[in-house]
């Protein structure tokens, strides 16, 4: 457990602060951050830019947030639009808005139920990606991974015909993956599951293997 001191960052309007380390940083207002930031907790219901790093125990994002450096937050959740310059590393990742993250996402879990933009590696034990729109990684890896589209097939149709509904990926490696409208180059794995709504390069499977009639699936092999 980190020793935090007793000092709390509050902004409530327009205002900035020095880094450091502190028990709770709450921004409400428009909030500024010089430097990097310890703490236990982080809020956000309103515009923050921290000009650093981030490191807390628990982040709570409901607003807009720009992190300029890299984050760490063993249990983060984001309801807003978040940006991180760096990567992102946590325990449990829960996130429902937009986040895009120029580094990788490493943690044990991560549950999105949004929209992200991830241009490195997206790693985690546990992967659950309820797609609200168009969804990238450069590559997904973890233990079990589930993705799958929100809402109806026919709205889910009706969707794509305006926009990209898709979780697009170079590799998707797991040992157990369950994918629904996903786009990969290689999909790789012990069992898998390619659902509706896929199109996929290329799979290797060791043991299972299920395969859509809607889905395009170019060669598949047994490894």
């Amino acid at each position: 457990m980190h020793d935090y001191p007793s000092g709390d960052i509050q902004i409530n309007g327009i205002a900035s602060s020095n880094g450091g380390s502190f028990r709770q940083v709450s921004i409400d207002g428009m909030g500024t951050i010089h430097g990097d930031v310890t703490c236990m907790e982080f809020s956000c219901n309103g515009t923050s830019k921290v000009e650093g790093n981030l490191r807390s125990e628990r982040a709570n994002i409901n607003g807009i947030a720009k992190i300029q450096g890299a984050a760490h937050s063993d249990k983060l959740r984001i309801d807003g639009k978040v940006t991180i310059q760096g990567k992102l590393t946590g325990e449990d990742i829960q996130m429902n808005g937009h986040i895009k993250i120029h580094g990788n996402c490493e943690a044990e879990r991560f549950d999105s139920n949004g929209i992200f933009i991830i241009q490195g590696m997206l790693n985690a034990d546990i992967i659950e990606i309820t797609a609200q729109g168009g969804c990238s990684a450069h590559e997904i890896v973890g233990e079990q991974i589930t993705i799958k589209h929100a809402g109806s097939q026919f709205m889910t149709k009706l969707l794509s015909v305006f926009m990209n509904t898709h979780v697009t990926a170079t590799t998707i490696e797991g040992d157990y993956i369950s994918l629904e409208h996903a786009t990969a180059s290689v999909v790789r794995g012990g069992r898998i599951s390619i659902g509706p709504d896929c199109i996929i390069e290329r799979v290797e499977y060791k043991e299972e293997l299920h395969i859509h009639p809607s889905s395009k699936v170019k060669y598949y092999t047994q490894i």
